[in-house]
């Protein structure tokens, strides 16, 4: 099991930044947001008031047979007040519906710079500035969760 900070990193090198939302790795590619990661998102965005729920998405990586994918969510209003609300962590909770979250276009572009904060579970905190984009330098992402993602 993975648990998720409840307040996200604060620090002066984040003030000038923009939350663009996390990411995290999955075995496979899903289907459909799990109900889980909606509530673990709802939450986040309602411990983080800088968190603008229309910008802030939920990147999955999924691993596929020789290849991977990417999938970019974000929640309808309907989807965060379900999530705020659910107390239910089976993997069927009641009244989680598809409606809920709505899959949203990426770009990707060797273009933009950003970088990633990684938390690695679940022994201790580790911070790693990645540099993405044109020149920058690459990580193993194998044994990460959760990315907070700034630009």
């Amino acid at each position: 099991m993975v648990t998720l900070p409840s307040n996200l990193p604060e620090h002066e090198f984040l003030n000038d930044l923009e939350p663009l939302g996390w990411m995290y790795i999955q075995p496979n590619e899903a289907p459909q947001l799990s109900p889980q990661d909606l509530t673990s998102h709802a939450r986040i965005l309602e411990n983080n008031k800088q968190w603008d729920g229309e910008k802030c998405i939920i990147l999955t990586r999924g691993f596929t047979p020789g290849s991977g994918s990417l999938t970019a969510y974000k929640l309808t209003p309907s989807g965060y007040e379900w999530g705020h609300s659910n107390k239910d962590s089976s993997s069927n909770p009641h009244g989680y519906l598809p409606t809920h979250y709505e899959k949203v276009q990426m770009l990707l572009s060797n273009r933009f710079l950003g970088f990633y904060m990684v938390r690695v579970f679940p022994t201790r905190m580790l911070k790693v500035f990645l540099c993405v984009g044109s020149g920058g330098q690459r990580l193993l992402l194998r044994d990460m969760y959760s990315l907070p993602i700034f630009l």
